[in-house]
């Protein structure tokens, strides 16, 4: 298990950081008004597109105490759909994110982080789960490194 977690480690190091590829591209975020939050503010870019998996929406929850003034650290978050709000979920349950992520930001014992959210498209979920393009190209990647 602690040989696969590594391993997933340096594949996300690999991917993000190859800058070779890099596009930059200006990403529109709007605040999202209609979604009851315990603390915090969410944005959403409603079409993010990747050469990885299928063009989706992505959230990002900035804490209340959130300021341009510090550094935070980005936790990444499957099913972004599912982590804030009950009322617009297809079972009415949530993660309750907003609510733990906020609590954690202000007892201030860690560092302070942000989430992005990464929604799924149902029919397509488990090319998500099991990214064998990702994969591939990261094992690539890591030969080309280590040799």
């Amino acid at each position: 298990m602690k040989s696969l977690l590594y391993f997933l480690i340096l594949s996300c190091l690999f991917s993000c950081t190859n800058k070779t590829n890099a596009v930059k591209t200006k990403l529109l975020f709007k605040e999202v008004n209609q979604i009851n939050l315990a603390s915090g503010t969410l944005f959403r870019a409603d079409s993010i597109s990747s050469k990885y998996i299928t063009t989706r929406p992505v959230d990002v929850w900035l804490p209340s105490n959130y300021t341009t003034e510090k550094e935070y650290a980005v936790v990444y978050m499957h099913d972004g759909q599912m982590l804030f709000d009950s009322t617009t979920t297809w079972n009415k349950q949530e993660w309750k994110v907003d609510e733990v992520a906020g609590k954690l930001n202000n007892d201030k014992n860690i560092k302070n982080f942000i989430v992005v959210a990464v929604h799924n498209i149902a029919e397509l979920r488990w090319q998500d789960l099991f990214p064998t393009k990702a994969i591939t190209n990261n094992i690539s990647a890591m030969r080309h490194f280590f040799s």
